[in-house]
């Protein structure tokens, strides 16, 4: 007898384009662009290819923090947050749930 199908619900705060216009208002032109995509891909596993089934979820600049005279230094890039849509997937018989992000 096979296992009862799990399913794994995600829930994105997927941004509009107006909330990604708000975000980048005042923002110079040359300013570079980075992605933050998520290490594990979940709750899709990433693909080996071209992968678009991505949401903006927000943006920052990251600041890395030196521990001496250096101090923190904020980035010189806007990174955009993505996460993957909200759906639900069914999750293979050994796969275990994702940790909440």
């Amino acid at each position: 007898m096979s296992e009862p199908t799990r399913i794994y619900h995600h829930t994105a705060d997927a941004w509009t384009v107006g909330q990604l216009r708000a975000a980048l208002a005042g923002l110079p032109d040359h300013l570079p662009i980075a992605l933050a995509v998520p290490e594990d891909g979940r709750p899709i596993p990433l693909r080996d290819t071209f992968d678009d089934d991505w949401v903006v979820t927000g943006t920052d600049f990251l600041v890395t923090k030196w521990g001496d005279e250096r101090g923190e230094q904020i980035a010189d890039h806007l990174t955009l947050i993505v996460d993957r849509p909200t759906g639900a997937w069914e999750l293979d018989e050994n796969e275990q749930l994702p940790e909440p992000r």
